[in-house]
């Protein structure tokens, strides 16, 4: 549905030139003006960001397969709502907020920087975090190890002393 929409081109209808008679004309009124609501439709989903929207939701929901998808859903659309918001209000303050003399496209580009530094600290975050997790794990398979092979030199030297008496 959404690729439709991206690849559609604006509606024209064919209007035979006058010299053609006998040619019906293939527009009336009524065919116009749903061509220009489907149009306009088109231009608000897309102003609005309406595709995006469901791609990301889609995925996520064939990703992750939620067993409550509803509650995935609603959380979301918090979650993106959350970014936009962020994204608004970094934008207001490129056009509103000069006050040392730089340029919008200076501002921009500084907001564009700010949030690549903030995206590479969360994935480092989230890699620190794995990092740990993997480590953890390596210390707690080392224990059962050190566990086992105790464990079984204490059996070995328990079979030696009934072996020798």
């Amino acid at each position: 549905f959404f690729a439709f929409l991206h690849s559609c081109e604006p509606v024209t209808a064919a209007v035979p030139a006058a010299s053609q008679p006998g040619i019906p004309r293939t527009t009336d009124r009524g065919t116009m003006a749903a061509a220009a609501e489907l149009e306009a439709n088109k231009q608000y989903l897309r102003e609005h960001h309406i595709p995006f929207l469901f791609d990301q939701l889609l995925k996520g929901l064939l990703t992750k397969k939620p067993e409550d998808s509803l509650k995935y859903i609603e959380n979301r659309v918090r979650t993106l709502r959350r970014h936009h918001d962020d994204t608004e209000k970094s934008l207001h303050h490129i056009l509103t907020c000069r006050k040392d003399g730089r340029s919008q496209e200076e501002y921009a580009a500084q907001v564009i920087q700010a949030f690549v530094r903030r995206s590479l600290r969360r994935k480092q975050r989230a890699a620190r975090r794995k990092q740990a997790q993997h480590l953890e794990d390596i210390v707690f398979i080392q224990a059962i190890v050190r566990r086992y092979l105790a464990h079984r030199q204490v059996k070995h030297k328990k079979g030696l002393a009934m072996a020798a008496s």
